[in-house]
């Protein structure tokens, strides 16, 4: 059980360096390339959390006051990890219009921020 926890940990952290090596290798600008990085790891840590909810609801060791605050915190840390990832992408956004990039740019990017 550790063995493939410990495999799926690893295939995230290399899934996140594939991510950033993509973005790196992009022809766009270095502030938008960090904005990049920075909505691919909010989306990773949304999976985390909401992988962990799901854990939560099934853990059948709980009872219904611990699952609650279980569930509760996790709401939370989903909701911030969200206004965070919405800030990110606005700020994208307003590079995007700063910076005048042609439609090839804004189309790797969104392409990147999506992936």
């Amino acid at each position: 059980m550790a063995r493939g926890i410990a495999s799926a940990s690893e295939k995230a952290g290399n899934t996140q360096e594939a991510k950033n090596t993509k973005i790196d290798e992009s022809d766009l600008p270095q502030e938008i390339k960090e904005l990049l990085k920075r909505v691919a790891e909010y989306r990773e840590k949304l999976r985390e959390k909401e992988q962990e909810l799901e854990e939560v609801m099934r853990d059948q060791s709980l009872n219904d006051e611990q699952r609650q605050a279980k569930l509760d915190a996790l709401q939370q840390e989903i909701s911030s990890l969200n206004n965070s990832l919405q800030e990110a992408m606005g700020q994208l956004s307003k590079l995007v219009t700063q910076l005048d990039l042609d439609d090839g740019a804004v189309i790797d990017m969104m392409s990147l921020a999506m992936s």
